[in-house]
């Protein structure tokens, strides 16, 4: 493997990583003694991985990966079951991702905004809340349920996701409409 043939990279601690490939490989890496371990791969779809990143549950832990491709391929991956959770094929090109408290923003080239959300361990893709015809080149997590969004003419944009998160939430929530 030549380093021209990785693509993307995402850090899972202080000393392991992951890196993807052209070729849709997921290769995991550990750092340790001054020396890098190769600790496995898996071949996650038949296309380029533009981008890998860890997927934060409710309580804040990392227990599985989000890897996203193009033609729409989205993955995600259990880090200690070593297994894949779930397979989504969505619209477009998938370029950017982030996560934060149970939730995590996909985007896509087709302009479109894809929400994942955790529940009981279990990740989920949103479709209600998919958002279309909206152009954006960059994502950025601030807190919880709340991103910045920059346009393609560099614009920002605040993507506050309602939810509940916490137990006042679910106080303040009206019983009925």
């Amino acid at each position: 493997m030549y380093y021209s043939e990785l693509d993307c990279h995402g850090k899972i601690d202080e000393d392991c990583f992951v890196v993807g490939t052209k070729d849709g490989i997921m290769y995991f890496i550990k750092y340790e003694n001054s020396q890098l371990r190769f600790l496995g791969e898996t071949d996650m779809f038949h296309n380029r991985i533009r981008k890998i990143n860890c997927l934060e549950d409710e309580k804040g832990n990392k227990k599985s990966l989000m890897v996203i491709g193009n033609k729409g391929k989205c993955k995600i991956f259990s880090l200690y079951e070593d297994t894949i959770l779930e397979n989504h094929d969505l619209k477009g090109n998938l370029f950017d991702l982030q996560s934060e408290k149970g939730t995590a923003v996909v985007l896509s080239e087709d302009g479109i905004i894809y929400l994942f959300e955790e529940n009981f361990g279990n990740w989920y893709l949103n479709e209600e809340a998919t958002i279309k015809d909206m152009f954006f080149t960059n994502i950025f997590k601030l807190s919880i349920s709340k991103y910045l969004l920059m346009d393609i003419e560099g614009k920002l944009n605040l993507l506050d996701i309602d939810g509940i998160h916490t137990s006042q939430d679910l106080w303040n929530m009206a019983l009925y409409q």
